[in-house]
């Protein structure tokens, strides 16, 4: 199992963070642990997969951003670390 962390990145949102982690979850012992980071993200702060668990669109909310395109990433049976 695995679990998408984002993060708010931005000077202007004060944010301390650098993109979107991965984890890969063992399900014996409940440890997380690092498998990769995406950087390059404004706020990746909501996510959703598309129906078919295909691809993770990460957005964020910043009001005065205007339109820009959604950055999807493949959803690969197996990460590998970077």
């Amino acid at each position: 199992m695995f679990a998408y962390v984002g993060c708010r990145t931005t000077r202007e949102r004060n944010a301390r963070g650098d993109g979107l982690r991965v984890f890969r979850i063992d399900s014996a012992t409940a440890a997380w642990t690092p498998v990769q980071l995406v950087k390059g993200l404004d706020n990746p702060s909501f996510l959703a997969f598309d129906r078919q668990q295909r691809f993770l669109y990460a957005v964020h909310g910043d009001l005065r951003v205007g339109p820009r395109s959604i950055p999807a990433l493949t959803k690969p049976s197996q990460h590998q670390p970077n």
